[in-house]
């Protein structure tokens, strides 16, 4: 597990907690640059302000795969870098200080035995942390502490499109956190497009599809697998 800490935060009762990709902001699955990333809704810095002004600590729980299945240190010190400057830039965005913790341990291959990290979401490692490491020994107000998170394993017909996962609203219950879809929390209307596919085809005027330049991917993972790796 990673874990940074802003200079400025205030430990406290009230915790305010978010997911990342398809929370905060939406990233990009088939390009690992540091610029692939948008604010997912238009009013995450005015919601994040308020309740920082409101007394709220401000925490991101984020899963991210591509770090532990890295193949070599270059890749693994790639991945590393980019995550850390995507969130530096939003941190820089938002201009609020944060906590952030991300677990780094990859997914199960396809028929191999399940990999068990009691950091990575839906398990409550990295809540369990923050409090006995990282809240200066106050306790949790848990009336007012809650979790915002894309995964909640709603299917089509609940949504406009299936969660990935239910991996947010099980960390959330694990954890005993208030918890928040993030249409719920920042509201449906406010939410932007994300970062463009490269990989989507398109199709010239003649109606064939067109070239198509590749994204950078960690090695050994494609984008068709990269739905679970970052949240």
């Amino acid at each position: 597990m990673m874990y940074y800490q802003s200079p400025n935060v205030q430990h406290g009762s009230k915790i305010a907690c978010f997911g990342w990709n398809k929370c905060l902001v939406t990233t990009s699955l088939y390009q690992r640059t540091v610029e692939a990333w948008k604010l997912r809704y238009i009013n995450v810095p005015d919601k994040l302000k308020e309740l920082h002004e409101n007394g709220y600590k401000l925490v991101i729980f984020c899963n991210d795969s591509y770090i532990g299945q890295a193949k070599t240190e270059d890749t693994r010190s790639r991945a590393i870098s980019h995550q850390t400057a995507r969130m530096g830039n939003f941190l820089e965005l938002v201009g609020l200080p944060f906590q952030i913790f991300v677990a780094t341990t990859r997914t199960s291959r396809k028929g191999a035995p399940p990999i068990v990290d009691p950091f990575r979401k839906p398990a409550p490692g990295m809540w369990h942390f923050l409090l006995e490491q990282c809240n200066g020994g106050i306790a949790p107000d848990m009336a007012t502490c809650f979790y915002v998170g894309g995964a909640a394993g709603r299917t089509k017909e609940a949504a406009k499109r299936a969660d990935h996962s239910d991996y947010d609203v099980k960390f959330a219950e694990s954890a005993g956190l208030i918890y928040y879809t993030d249409d719920q929390y920042f509201g449906i209307e406010k939410k932007q497009p994300g970062p463009s596919n490269p990989h989507k085809k398109k199709k010239d005027a003649a109606g064939e599809p067109a070239g198509e330049s590749a994204g950078e991917a960690v090695e050994g993972e494609t984008p068709a697998a990269a739905k679970e790796i970052e949240q």
